[in-house]
């Protein structure tokens, strides 16, 4: 499968250095990205914003609608400082993950690896290993095959997994396991 388009949008003209800077950094690691439009479904959207209003999060709510779950929200500095509020109605709208950009200069960096794991866990969610155990091909199924990945490869926190007999809470703990 190839690798999702990811697109790095803005949403005032304080933006395009910063978008300008993300999109050069993916670009240097082989990520196709662009400026402007939209990364299409299965994609990637990164989107700074210079504001935490409602015309933000009705943009990142809007690219959240066509990239569900892989939507990465930047607020620059000319936001203000990013409250644990703002970071919540972001997500809240559809961010995947919420990050401030700050005057260190490795910000491109991190927005870089947040992309490059989401690209790796879709990755092993397309995978073999999951393809041939875990049947279905919903979004919301999708959704929730990336958390399991995400947790059983990227962290060392212990896994819950509950539900009603027969919904494949076995299958998943495999996976986990797996993974």
């Amino acid at each position: 499968k190839a690798k999702p388009r990811v697109s790095c949008l803005g949403t005032a003209s304080g933006s395009t250095r910063a978008t300008t800077a993300i999109v050069q950094r993916l670009s240097a690691l082989g990520i196709d990205c662009g400026s402007g439009g939209h990364a299409g479904d299965g994609g990637i959207a990164v989107i700074a914003v210079d504001t935490i209003d409602a015309g933000a999060l009705a943009a990142v709510a809007d690219a959240a609608g066509i990239c569900p779950g892989r939507t990465l929200a930047i607020t620059l500095p000319d936001a203000g400082i990013l409250s644990l509020n703002a970071s919540l109605q972001f997500l809240h709208a559809g961010a995947g993950e919420v990050i401030a950009w700050t005057s260190d200069v490795h910000t491109p960096d991190v927005v870089a690896a947040i992309v490059s794991r989401w690209i790796a866990v879709d990755g092993l969610v397309d995978s073999e290993l999951v393809v041939r155990n875990i049947v279905g091909a919903g979004l919301v199924w999708r959704r929730l095959l990336r958390h399991v990945v995400e947790a059983a490869r990227y962290s060392q926190a212990p896994v819950l997994i509950s539900g009603e007999t027969g919904t494949g809470k076995e299958m998943i703990a495999r996976l986990v396991h797996s993974l």
